[in-house]
């Protein structure tokens, strides 16, 4: 066959099967009219309540639209209409669709004739702001379909970041998708959002709380929890983490001096102070240690090993032996420019297989962070 046009029957086919793909299944605004319903089971949870209240608000904002929210099991109210199942309900049971053996906060878009089903397997609190206590997989099925999909953009909290592509006529594809967030844990720390709930006036250092409304901050602190919704933001494990050795000199420094790191010339431990001491990261005997506490406390699922604050990093030879580049002791004790990744990641590695070799179910929890944030 002729290159080209063997090239152009490829090409006609590729398009035939985008075109395919991506054909209409359920119609929700067909010229600026309403075409489906939303439809939740009676008494929906609240973060339920409010994936059916973001599926329609985004496709007003997109058409002028207003996809009405009904219960299910009143279909027959809605003649000629699609309906959207939005989290679990007899309906999307009767449909086959279940969350059986799947992850919290994993969700399932389906459509099946001209019907769409968003259902996740969700958990926990029945408020959508707790971003630890609570997994709303029907939620973050939801923004899938609307970001992924259709194409909308949450560029930054509240109205004026939020972007909906014009549409007088919007459709869903077939779709056939389980999924969820690829990471366990997924969080993005803002001082603001506890600050403005609190009613504090200050951030610390002086630096003042804007604005002075106490209605406004509450306003916005819950704008900005949405946006970390929006983007798929929370956890499905409940982590016990912090800086994990802030005891340790006042348990072990008098006995186990060598646990702790090596100073500079004319520093003395405790240093910087006594919950802010760095260990010994190349010991064996540290590693051990750890275990071993862990193993006391009942070898549980959850390990902490999280360094604590601050700088003031061993420069012992055997230490320093693991940092990517070499450097100056200097450079690794208290230094912006310092990386120290490699040496972390030994660390944690070597306290993770033992662990491991315990209890093969627990979760070794570290930080990257700081000067040994760098892969």
């Amino acid at each position: 066959m002729n290159p080209a046009l063997r090239f152009a029957v490829a090409f006609a086919t590729l398009v035939l099967l985008s075109r395919d793909s991506l054909r209409a299944a359920v119609s929700l605004v067909q010229n600026g009219q309403p075409q489906a319903v939303i439809l939740t089971r009676p008494g929906a949870p609240g973060y339920v309540t409010l994936a059916a209240q973001e599926f329609r608000d985004h496709i007003q904002r997109m058409s002028g639209a207003v996809l009405p929210i009904g219960v299910a099991g009143t279909e027959a109210s809605f003649p000629g209409a699609s309906f959207i199942y939005v989290g679990a309900s007899a309906a999307t049971s009767a449909a086959g669709i279940t969350t059986t053996g799947m992850e919290l906060e994993h969700y399932k878009l389906r459509t099946i004739g001209t019907n769409a089903y968003i259902v996740g397997r969700d958990g926990g609190d029945d408020a959508w702001y707790d971003l630890t206590d609570c997994q709303p997989g029907t939620l973050f099925g939801v923004y899938h379909v609307l970001g992924d999909i259709l194409k909308v953009r949450w560029l930054w909290p509240g109205e004026s970041g939020t972007f909906a592509p014009s549409a007088a006529t919007i459709a869903l594809p077939d779709l056939n998708v389980t999924t969820g967030p690829a990471m366990v844990q997924r969080k993005y720390r803002t001082p603001r959002i506890g600050t403005y709930l609190n009613g504090l006036d200050t951030y610390g250092f002086g630096v003042p709380v804007l604005p002075e409304s106490d209605t406004r901050k509450q306003e916005l602190a819950y704008e900005e929890l949405l946006w970390l919704r929006r983007m798929r933001m929370g956890t499905r494990k409940s982590p016990q983490f912090a800086h994990s050795f802030t005891q340790w000199w006042s348990q072990y420094g008098a006995s186990n001096p060598e646990y702790f790191a090596e100073l500079l010339p004319g520093r003395t431990q405790p240093h910087p102070a006594a919950d802010r001491v760095k260990l010994h990261d190349s010991s064996p005997a540290v590693w051990q240690k750890r275990v071993d506490v862990w193993v006391a406390a009942g070898a549980g699922n959850s390990v902490n090993i999280c360094p604590n604050d601050s700088r003031s990093f061993c420069v012992c030879a055997a230490c320093r032996a693991l940092d990517r580049p070499a450097q100056a002791p200097e450079v690794v004790f208290d230094s912006s420019t310092a990386r120290l990744s490699d040496r972390l990641a030994r660390f944690y590695t070597e306290i993770a297989n033992r662990v491991a070799a315990i209890n093969p179910n627990a979760l070794v929890y570290g930080y990257a962070y700081d000067v040994y944030r760098y892969a």
